[in-house]
């Protein structure tokens, strides 16, 4: 319904709910014998929890209680009795879940801030990188992302979720590098255009490439059926990868041309999915559109940065290889944030060209 704060609002309330019910706590053998029911009481916690994080990144308020507060173990199947299997979805798919939530809250609630921090941008980005890298390092062997088989849906949602908080964490660089590049365009001279360095722009080429290989898994999910065409998230994954995808045209950096011919396929779903009804889509094609227009105007232009390097740096595993990072001009210059609900027709206004 794209009832988004109304999300949140449940969301918070059944966590609430949970947290007075005193699920959030670890209970013994001698409180609860059934070992069964202590599973279903540990999940019906995370589930309400997974809900909570999810929301509050997406709309970007904190979650309803600090992961301080949370005693209760992870989902697991150790010592569930025999037959009751049919009851329990795959523990680990699970725990994962939970912990991809948790990184994307934090990473939300750090990055797209106007507050002073204690830490700087450039730590903040490198925790985020590095939770990121370490869920992904961690997935068993039968979640991992494989392209050479067909990959069931609740396993590219949560890859598709997966490159969603990538991209989170990614595109302010990338957007702050849009935004030089409009100013050079709007300026005599290049020497007030800032540089970037290496590991700005290996962020900018991660968030590049994590858009594609979400195009790529939305794609298989569309030619095969498991787009849920009334889900929240699958409409936004759509939305986001496309974004990017059109900011990759419009920086005119390597593969540029095949970025735009999977941005007008993604706008060509948004309006088949407006069509069929779904409320979210209604919504992001109305910016879709803008930024198609936008793209459609500069096709005939020059759009580069002068450092066509954006898309020929190492990707997001080796950004944390870097000795020295430096993303601090982040926080001098924090109109970036804007851009976190970026409405494309008001985009060049906003920018002042």
């Amino acid at each position: 319904m794209n009832r988004r704060h109304t999300a949140v609002l449940l969301s918070g309330q059944s966590l609430r709910l949970c947290l007075v019910l005193g699920l959030h706590i670890e209970i013994s053998d001698a409180q609860l014998k059934d070992p069964a029911l202590r599973e279903h009481r540990c999940r019906l916690w995370w589930t309400a929890y997974r809900f909570d994080r999810l929301w509050c990144g997406r709309v970007g308020v904190p979650p309803s209680i600090p992961d301080e507060s949370v005693e209760i173990r992870l989902p697991s199947a150790a010592g569930l009795p025999a037959g009751s299997e049919p009851d329990f979805r795959d523990a680990e798919h699970l725990a994962m879940g939970v912990r991809l939530s948790r990184i994307l809250s934090r990473a939300v609630n750090t990055l797209y801030v106007w507050k002073r921090q204690q830490t700087s941008f450039s730590e903040r980005v490198q925790d985020a990188v590095r939770s990121l890298r370490d869920w992904a390092e961690q997935l068993p062997e039968h979640l991992q992302l494989r392209f050479d088989k067909a990959l069931p849906p609740h396993v590219q949602y949560m890859h598709l979720a997966f490159i969603q908080s990538v991209i989170v964490v990614t595109r302010p660089v990338l957007l702050h590098l849009y935004r030089q590049s409009l100013t050079r365009q709007t300026q005599q001279s290049s020497e007030a255009v800032q540089q970037f360095s290496d590991p700005a722009l290996s962020l900018a080429t991660a968030c590049v490439r994590y858009a594609r290989q979400s195009m790529d898994l939305l794609k298989r999910s569309w030619a095969d059926g498991t787009f849920l065409t009334f889900d929240y998230f699958h409409v936004q994954f759509l939305f986001s990868s496309a974004t990017i995808l059109a900011l990759s045209a419009l920086l005119q950096g390597t593969g540029w041309a095949n970025d735009r011919e999977d941005f007008l396929l993604a706008c060509s779903f948004l309006h088949q999915l407006e069509r069929n009804g779904n409320f979210v889509a209604k919504e992001f094609t109305t910016h879709i559109d803008a930024l198609k227009a936008m793209l459609l105007e500069d096709a005939g232009g020059d759009a580069t940065i002068g450092q066509p390097a954006v898309i020929e740096h190492p990707p997001l595993q080796e950004f944390l290889n870097f000795p020295d990072i430096d993303l601090d001009f982040m926080e001098t210059d924090p109109q970036w944030l804007e851009f976190q609900d970026v409405c494309w027709p008001e985009m060049q206004s906003a920018l002042g060209v």
